[in-house]
């Protein structure tokens, strides 16, 4: 039998693409800069915003008279002149402030020489920083936080401003010992009133040195 023909396979054109249009440049450039833009809203967003925030409610705090809120917000941070002069000011009313709080939590742990030895620091540090208060425009609030320590020593331990000035100026073991003694009161300060005579003449109070001799 004859063979039969072969039927010759239909060859496929081969199928050609058009070639896809290309982005202007000028449209790349702009696609750029807009992505550009929205990264640079969003790291202003994440980083700069906050920062703005944390400025002012540090200013705030300040003017509120919460100085170590105002501090803390402050420290660390980049500042103008402007907020550099403020974080001084916040920096040395609380510090001053901080010797009540010191105080307030010695007493309540039971160390009562370290409680009566933080407002001895209070009164030298007011003293120190006294030049910079004028300096600052801070004098009203600097007296404001030192008279808190003054009223604490007189109430509590019948020690005026002198007297104290003049415990701070001894030398560290003549110090030591007279903060001991005053803290669990095996020394005791007269006040005003018990120096008075009968005739309403104040008669002068016991020596400090007279009161360490005889402790010893």
């Amino acid at each position: 039998k004859p063979k039969k023909a072969k039927k010759e396979k239909k060859v496929k054109e081969p199928v050609v693409e058009e070639p896809g249009k290309k982005l202007p440049k000028k449209m790349i450039i702009r696609i750029f800069i807009l992505c550009f833009s929205l990264l640079a809203i969003l790291i202003l967003v994440t980083v700069l915003l906050p920062h703005l925030m944390q400025m002012s409610d540090a200013r705030k705090a300040f003017y509120k008279g919460n100085y170590e809120e105002a501090y803390q917000g402050l420290a660390g941070q980049e500042l103008n002149e402007s907020d550099q002069i403020l974080l001084k000011k916040a920096e040395i009313l609380a510090q001053l402030e901080r010797k009540t709080d010191a105080y307030v939590t010695y007493q309540t742990v039971g160390k009562d020489a370290e409680a009566l030895n933080a407002l001895f620091e209070g009164v030298a540090y007011y003293w120190e920083q006294e030049a910079h208060f004028a300096e600052y425009g801070i004098q009203d609030e600097a007296n404001t936080a030192y008279a808190k320590i003054l009223i604490l020593l007189q109430d509590n331990y019948q020690i005026n401003e002198e007297t104290a000035k003049e415990i701070i100026a001894m030398d560290s073991i003549e110090y030591t010992y007279t903060v001991r003694g005053l803290a669990s009161g095996e020394i005791m300060m007269e006040s005003p009133e018990a120096t008075e005579s009968e005739n309403g003449e104040e008669e002068p109070a016991e020596p400090l040195e007279d009161l360490l001799e005889d402790e010893q």
